[in-house]
Parts: structure tokens; sequence; C-alpha cells
């Protein structure tokens, strides 16, 4: 379920956290970093890509706007609010923006941020942490 993805990911994040206070190199002898590292190097620059870009859409009032990607991440939110599948029912553009809203507002703590649901998401993060809710679908429908 949705909910076990959240838990996984906060696991992997907690463990992730304790790898790289060891300098984030799992071969200290010759300083090389390996696949495994480079992949969640990627990862990240990935979600920081897509902040940036969500920060970007919130602000943008442009149709014509040049920067990559800003009118089809618009055009995702758009059918986000529209789509009669939903994530429940399998889309998979409300399955990738959910996923995303979700990795940004792990690491958001921004009071009144403007990404969509993002308050809303980290409120349930913050129930299922403390073990108050079991029920992370509800944001989601």
């Amino acid at each position: 379920t949705y909910e076990d993805e959240i838990r996984e990911y906060l696991e992997q994040s907690d463990a992730s956290m304790e790898d790289s206070s060891s300098g984030g190199r799992s071969d200290e002898s010759d300083g090389t970093i390996n696949s495994l590292e480079l992949d969640e190097i990627a990862k990240q620059d990935r979600r920081m890509s897509n902040d940036q870009l969500l920060d970007h859409v919130m602000a943008c009032n442009s149709p014509t706007c040049k920067m990559p990607h800003c009118a089809k991440m618009k055009s995702h939110l758009q059918h986000g609010k529209t789509c009669k599948i939903r994530y429940s029912g399998g889309c998979k553009i409300c399955k990738r923006i959910w996923t995303m809203l979700q990795h940004h507002a792990l690491s958001c703590d921004n009071m009144y941020c403007r990404i969509p649901q993002c308050m809303v998401i980290r409120a349930k993060i913050r129930e299922l942490e403390m073990g108050e809710s079991e029920d992370f679908m509800s944001v989601c429908l």
C-alpha cells in the first residue's frame, strides 16, 4: 500500500543518513564512491530538480514559459485536479504527481508552502510516524 511505501521510504532515508555520517563513502581507504552511492546522488539531484520545478511552476503565470518542463508540469498538476481515474484507480500521471509531491513534502519545512497538498501530506506523514493514522490513501484520493 501507499502507506507501506512511505514507511519504507522513511526507513531508507534514515539508513542513508546513517551511511552518510561516514562521509558518504563505502570504501574510505581509496576514497571511491560505489555505484549505489552514485545512484543515490542522482536520485537526490532529480528530487532537487523536481522541487525547483514545482517552485517555479507555482510562481509562473506565463503561458509561453521557456523553462524546460514548465508547461508539462502545469499540465500534470491540472490533470491531477480533473482526473476521474485518480491515484487509487491506477492513473499513471496521478501516481507520478503524488510521488513527486510526497518527496517534496518529506524534505519541505516551509510552514506556508505553496506546493499543492504539501502541508496535508506532511501532516499525514507525521500522523503515520506517531502511529495516529493508518490510512495515507485518503490524501491521495
